[in-house]
């Protein structure tokens, strides 16, 4: 895709990454898994701003708590093209009501 594509990774980054210069841009924003209202709302307004600037045409994101960051930015930041990818079926080896 980087042949055709800018592509570009938004993650909770700690550590310095080598992606072999496919990638245009890494920018870390802080997206913690645990629900914390304050941090949750600072990520969406930190990525809306980066989506905003960089005025990107689609936005893929994947888990559970960073797809509902990274689509709610980008639907904030006015990007037309939304894909997430559904990972994290934690209900498939659960049983009775909670798998329900």
């Amino acid at each position: 895709m980087s042949r055709k594509y800018d592509l570009y990774l938004v993650a909770n980054l700690n550590n310095n990454y080598y992606f072999n210069n496919y990638l245009k841009e890494i920018k870390h924003i802080p997206i913690h898994r645990k629900i914390s209202y304050f941090n949750d709302i600072l990520s969406i307004i930190l990525l809306t701003k980066y989506l905003k600037i960089n005025k990107f045409d689609i936005v893929i994101s994947f888990t559970p708590k960073a797809g509902l960051i990274g689509i709610t930015s980008s639907k904030l930041a006015g990007i037309k093209k939304r894909v997430y990818f559904f990972t994290g079926q934690v209900w498939h080896t659960k049983t009775g009501f909670i798998r329900y």
